[in-house]
């Protein structure tokens, strides 16, 4: 009876823990209409996954099965990356910024646990597989709708969303950008995995639907960072995957190149320019974000250099206050104080606020990642996990390019790599 509960328990545990990680992922919506930013769905999950953090925790301690699951290399080099993390406290000149980015660091880690810790239990595989690709079909048709229904959605996402998220659409919308935070392009593996599959020929031609839609939106948005993973999704797939043949591939490639094309086009008569020309630095708008990411990855690096033990976290908008840009509103500005606290790149923002330990620490697990992702990619019989690896690199190049330790981005990362710790060890 005993096991029965366990099992039971494990067993709602770990929806609540899905549940959660989605809404992690949705944008941060206001709940009870009040405004509050201590009232707002991201506080409401970060609370639930503790709570399932604690009820796990004391189980594996009372069992007696703590020591076994944390001996893996990658969750001991996390745990003391946090470590280095916390020791900066020492260095934080604002504290209260420090606290910010602290305890996403600290939700990060334990959403990293709770992966693997669930994802070892086989019978949650296909759930989690199926959990993946309802998240990244919901988003489709949520950019569909935006696409399709803007007046509407606007109007709704004005009045559920939070004022900074509202803020950051509205100003990339105004420059002819889609940008939701979304980040869809990490779930488009699992629609290629669907594709190059056997399925039933009803469920094959919804999921070509919403692929192409993906893809579609991904070139529209006008976003350089998205462009630059569609394209790293697409051709890791299909050079990695063994299940196709070369002349599918061949004529799946020619596919994509067309719908992009179109999308190019499409964007060109719509916004007068498309991502392409944001590469080229044709607006002084690109050119002007391109020189802000110029100028603070070399503040981050020479602050570094000379900080040991780094400046804190959160602390680096203090040697970033005299870069400025000029917008004619509050919006704007908002926009503005949120992209400052960052320099826009994983390696820079790290080394800047963690100094060199947490430097060498951070590139240790990047090279552990990378050879375990070497090895399940010489493993024919673990071609499953592909798309898993895939999409978390993808993520990660979002983060090169963009602020990467809020929990909607980061915590996709380790939940992702969470599960692929417990399926390369089966």
């Amino acid at each position: 009876m005993g096991h029965f509960f366990k099992i039971l328990k494990d067993k709602y545990l770990f929806l609540l823990f899905l549940i959660s990680i989605f809404f992690v992922k949705f944008p941060p919506f206001y709940l009870l209409c009040n405004s509050s930013k201590f009232c707002v769905s991201h506080s409401v999950v970060k609370i639930i996954i503790s709570f399932i953090f604690l009820i796990v925790l004391s189980n594996l301690i009372r069992r007696g099965k703590l020591t076994k699951l944390t001996k893996n290399p990658l969750i001991i080099l996390v745990f003391a990356n946090f470590f280095i993390q916390s020791t900066t406290i020492i260095q934080s000149i604002d504290i209260s910024t420090f606290l910010k980015s602290y305890h996403n660091s600290l939700m990060v880690i334990i959403i990293l646990f709770l992966s693997f810790y669930f994802s070892r239990n086989k019978n949650h595989f296909k759930l989690i597989d199926r959990f993946i690709y309802f998240t990244g079909t919901i988003f489709i048709i949520f950019e569909l709708v935006a696409l399709l229904l803007p007046d509407i959605f606007l109007r709704l996402y004005q009045f559920i969303f939070q004022k900074e998220v509202v803020d950051a659409f509205l100003i990339n919308i105004n420059r002819g950008r889609i940008q939701f935070e979304s980040d869809l392009e990490f779930f488009l593996p699992f629609f290629v995995a669907v594709l190059i599959t056997k399925t039933k020929n009803n469920y094959k031609i919804i999921n070509i639907i919403l692929l192409f839609s993906g893809v579609a939106m991904s070139a529209f948005s006008n976003n350089r960072t998205r462009f630059v993973q569609l394209v790293f999704v697409l051709v890791s797939f299909f050079f990695l995957s063994k299940k196709m043949n070369l002349y599918k591939k061949i004529f799946l490639s020619i596919c994509f190149i067309l719908l992009i094309l179109f999308s190019l086009n499409f964007s060109s008569s719509l916004n007068k320019f498309n991502v392409i020309d944001r590469f080229g630095l044709a607006n002084s708008n690109d050119y002007q974000t391109v020189n802000f990411r110029i100028n603070a990855f070399s503040k981050s690096i020479d602050f570094g250099l000379n900080h040991f033990f780094g400046i804190g976290l959160g602390n680096f908008y203090l040697i970033n206050n005299n870069v400025k840009f000029i917008y004619s509103d509050s919006s704007s500005q908002t926009y503005h104080e949120e992209g400052s606290l960052s320099s826009h790149n994983i390696f820079s923002d790290i080394f800047v606020e963690t100094g060199y330990l947490g430097f060498l620490t951070f590139i240790t697990i990047l090279l552990y990642i990378a050879k375990q992702d070497v090895d399940i990619f010489r493993n024919k019989n673990k071609n499953f996990i592909y798309k898993y690896i895939i999409s978390s690199w993808a993520i990660f190049i979002y983060m090169l390019f963009n602020p990467g330790n809020q929990i909607y981005i980061n915590g996709w990362f380790w939940f992702l790599r969470g599960i692929i710790i417990s399926l390369s060890n089966r």
